[in-house]
């Protein structure tokens, strides 16, 4: 019988990431048997380019995922909704511009998903851009638990989806200051002096690809930068220019 496996990981500076590279069909061969008949918990630092043959539709009760986008969207997103109830940690690096509204909505039945374990998510575009603009109503709160958020991309949605029901579980924040983030943290007032008492760090960056027009003044960044978490032991505020 199988032990059970706690993590799974197939970057390429791993051991099946390095298999991968070497023996492509026993690879295949190895993933098929292995997630057909053992539960797996964790799986990181793997393409989603993989998808395509390792038979993720086999695996739930995740508690992490941790990958880089740049295939098999419709995919990922599949299988990122199936494994909603147990999801702790979610971390996405985009090399593609992907819709969000599969992280919100069943595509079968139009219902908003929740992530009610959910602590950590991480969103990164390495050009800076997202497709989506979505808005939900005011009455869904996908992420109830959230403790950790780091958003290193233009915010991707037309409301304040991210920031509601978790204001007394925020711990750290991580965000570029974009005008659409700007704009949308003051018309919903996601941030006042008394709003998020256990927030201790605030982080603030640049984007990580060539995306223009997309900061507000230096002025407006810095009010609007003080203005979060006041009381915050930690607080980066870099230069934008």
């Amino acid at each position: 019988m199988a032990p059970m496996v706690n993590e799974v990981r197939v970057a390429n500076d791993h051991e099946l990431g390095k298999m991968l590279q070497r023996q492509g069909a026993q690879f295949v061969d190895l993933v098929r048997r292995l997630f057909g008949i053992v539960d797996t918990t964790v799986i990181s630092g793997f393409s989603t380019s993989l998808l395509g043959f390792m038979h993720f539709e086999l695996v739930c009760n995740l508690v992490c995922l941790e990958f880089w986008v740049d295939s098999n969207v419709d995919e990922i997103l599949s299988l990122i909704r199936r494994n909603t109830p147990t999801l702790q940690t979610l971390e996405i690096l985009l090399y593609l511009v992907i819709d969000f509204t599969g992280l919100f909505r069943n595509p079968d039945d139009g219902g908003y998903l929740e992530y009610p374990c959910l602590h950590t998510l991480k969103l990164v575009s390495f050009d800076g851009s997202t497709s989506s603009q979505m808005s939900t109503r005011k009455s869904v709160v996908p992420f109830p638990r959230l403790r950790k958020l780091v958003l290193s991309m233009v915010y991707p949605f037309g409301d304040d989806v991210l920031f509601r029901g978790n204001a007394t579980t925020f711990e750290y924040v991580k965000l570029v200051p974009c005008t659409k983030l700007v704009e949308v943290l003051k018309q919903y007032k996601v941030f006042t002096p008394i709003s998020h008492p256990k927030l201790q760090c605030v982080i603030f960056n640049t984007l990580l690809g060539p995306v223009s027009d997309v900061f507000v003044s230096t002025d407006t960044y810095l009010r609007f930068a003080l203005s979060i978490a006041p009381g915050a032991s930690v607080r980066e505020i870099p230069n934008l220019s």
